[in-house]
């Protein structure tokens, strides 16, 4: 696999748990990068993605809000490869709405795939691992939910666990490396791919902490 580091390449959602992470990787490996976020003023959020290696040559920020697609146009114009990560929360009630949201806006991106465009969407597991934002991201309190009881998280994982019998998992790393690599690969991709490495209990994500992390004192049940 070759990559183009060449090349411009557009993210959306920049500021985001995957669009973070995503950036910096892109930065890292030389790319070119435009960058959208809802508020250009946010300074935790610019700074943080102006604080990454190479951002002072190689990065600029567009505003746009995902409510108002035109605002896109000008951060896409001139890229090669757009990383759609932004995502609609604004009318969500919980994680069931997002998930929802998540499958309509998949549904409208693969039609382009029709038209003579290389659409790939990457059906990801619950992500988790490291990150570059000051807080705790959703996806990750998620797993955390197991120790802090926080219970509308907790709840998401009983959710999943019911839906699907256990609960797919994936690390942030191989999600952005699965990114990468749908645009680098040397034959022509498109269509739905899943991006899980794992399926967990919840008494399996219990067990981990329970044996790595002993001063949490995580109880049986």
């Amino acid at each position: 696999m070759e990559e183009k580091r060449s090349c411009k390449v557009c993210v959306t959602g920049g500021a985001g748990y995957i669009g973070s992470s995503l950036v910096k990787k892109l930065l890292d490996r030389g790319y070119i990068v435009h960058a959208t976020l809802r508020n250009l003023e946010d300074e935790s959020k610019v700074g943080l993605l102006k604080s990454f290696n190479g951002a002072d040559k190689r990065l600029k920020l567009f505003k746009a809000d995902i409510y108002r697609p035109e605002e896109f146009e000008l951060a896409i114009q001139g890229c090669e490869f757009v990383f759609h990560a932004a995502t609609p929360l604004l009318h969500s009630e919980g994680f069931r709405d997002y998930v929802e949201s998540k499958v309509a806006a998949e549904k409208e991106l693969l039609k382009f795939g029709k038209e003579g465009l290389e659409v790939v969407a990457l059906c990801c597991g619950l992500v988790g691992g490291n990150t570059y934002l000051p807080y705790i991201p959703t996806s990750p309190a998620t797993f955390l939910s197991v120790l802090t009881q926080e219970e509308s998280m907790y709840n998401t994982l009983k959710w999943l666990e019911e839906l699907i019998g256990k609960v797919p998992i994936v690390h942030i790393e191989d999600v952005c490396e699965a990114h990468l690599f749908s645009m680098n690969a040397s034959a022509s991709v498109n269509g739905r791919f899943l991006c899980a490495s794992s399926l967990v209990s919840i008494a399996e994500i219990g067990n981990y902490y329970r044996q790595n992390y002993l001063e949490f004192n995580l109880n049986q049940e």
